[in-house]
């Protein structure tokens, strides 16, 4: 019954926990170990710990370097399949991850979250010289450059323009959905 279910798509093992559905009951055993938090496949290099051998395996690939995923259009590979997928999109031009607050669209999931930051203030970046806080990393690094004698002209004018762009964007959303604009305050 078990080898039949992976043809037939059949799952009859379900974890308790989750609701998750598998086609053999090997298979529900260790989806279990997430839920009971044990790690025994340890990195001997980083100590990272997982739940699957094979998740170790991929792992070890970022100490090795082996890149076993290639990009069919550009000849570009990588250790993981999902950094593959991802950079796919490249070529394609596809955003799966879309705003719910603007409609913008994104090709990563990671660029939506930190893009969402915009639309709900929360600030993640904190200067640890003066405590200001950002949304953007790249906002406190130009602002981290201030504490400092080295900041260069090109990078402030870089930093203004993506603020110009930001407010810029933040108005056009006010204009379209006829909402009073959101008055946003930028300093280094």
């Amino acid at each position: 019954m078990c080898h039949r279910a992976v043809h037939t798509g059949e799952k009859p093992f379900k974890c308790e926990v989750c609701d998750k559905a598998f086609s053999s009951s090997t298979r529900l055993l260790r989806h279990q170990s997430i839920h009971r938090g044990k790690k025994p496949f340890r990195c001997e290099i980083c100590e990272m710990a997982f739940t699957q051998y094979s998740h170790l395996l991929s792992h070890q690939r970022i100490h090795t370097g082996e890149k076993l995923f290639k990009c069919e259009v550009c000849d570009r590979a990588f250790t993981q399949s999902s950094t593959l997928v991802q950079h796919r999109r490249i070529h394609t031009g596809e955003k799966p991850f879309t705003c719910e607050v603007c409609s913008k669209s994104f090709s990563d999931s990671s660029t939506l979250r930190a893009h969402q930051r915009i639309h709900t203030g929360e600030k993640l970046f904190t200067c640890d010289v003066c405590n200001k806080s950002f949304s953007q990393l790249a906002n406190l690094s130009a602002h981290r450059r201030t504490h400092t004698d080295a900041v260069r002209p090109a990078e402030f004018f870089q930093h203004f323009l993506f603020l110009y762009l930001i407010y810029q964007h933040v108005c056009s959303y006010s204009l379209k959905h006829q909402e009073p604009p959101v008055r946003v305050l930028y300093t280094i």
